[in-house]
């Protein structure tokens, strides 16, 4: 997303010329998600596992982010942790500081009863997997938050006789019901990166197909560039 803002800036998009602050926000908020959901011993970059040899930094890199968080001001130069919005704040910070103190317990100091850590895999204290769970036994139970003993025995039971998962409409991501690969979502706004349309007359799967613009073009090129140099070594 950075490097699609820089891009953008450098292609002349009038609406990206200053988009610094967004670009530094978006920047240090995708390092700061690899750093705690890597779950792999064999990662690279920001998503190799947390040892000895990395902690110190990682951890000043934490410190730094939650200072950043903290610092966050709305329109009116009010700072996010003292408005009605503060709770993402909040929950990151939370999980910093939880982090923070896991590796130094368990990676630079004794441990815990006597047991000390080589590595960590922070993506085995995300809270995700524990979130379904509770999203499907409420979705039984008609979204309610206090079920019972009865029902959540019932939902329960149910769900170890059929196994499946699906999102509640009210979570933080949105799902795309449609399962046309041309199903266009913004058909009826305005598309910064599309152009003009063009109208196919013969043998036509959709009325309307977009004329790509210098961004799309771009990305294509670049995605392109990037299977040809993993083929060459092999083809």
């Amino acid at each position: 997303m950075c490097c699609s803002f820089g891009i953008l800036t450098k292609s002349g998009y009038v609406e990206f010329s200053e988009t610094s602050p967004t670009e530094n926000f978006l920047r240090r908020m995708d390092k700061t998600f690899d750093f705690l959901n890597y779950r792999s011993l064999f990662g690279k970059g920001y998503k190799s596992p947390l040892n000895v040899k990395n902690a110190l930094s990682r951890i000043s890199f934490l410190r730094d982010t939650k200072q950043y968080l903290l610092s966050l001001e709305d329109s009116v130069g009010t700072k996010l942790i003292h408005t009605k919005r503060r709770m993402c704040v909040v929950g990151f910070c939370v999980t910093i500081d939880s982090v923070t103190h896991l590796i130094q317990q368990l990676l630079l100091q004794n441990g815990i009863n006597g047991v000390k850590l080589t590595y960590r895999l922070t993506y085995k204290l995300s809270q995700d997997n524990i979130e379904i769970l509770f999203g499907i036994i409420r979705r039984r139970g008609g979204w309610s938050n206090n079920p019972t003993a009865l029902q959540f025995c019932a939902a329960y039971r149910a769900l170890l006789s059929h196994i499946g998962v699906s999102p509640s409409t009210s979570g933080s991501c949105a799902v795309d019901d449609s399962d046309d690969v041309l199903f266009d979502s913004g058909a009826n706004g305005d598309d910064a990166f599309v152009e003009s349309y063009v109208t196919l007359q013969d043998h036509t799967y959709s009325s309307r197909l977009p004329t790509l613009s210098k961004y799309v073009e771009d990305v294509s090129a670049y995605i392109a560039g990037f299977v040809v140099r993993k083929l060459l070594p092999k083809v």
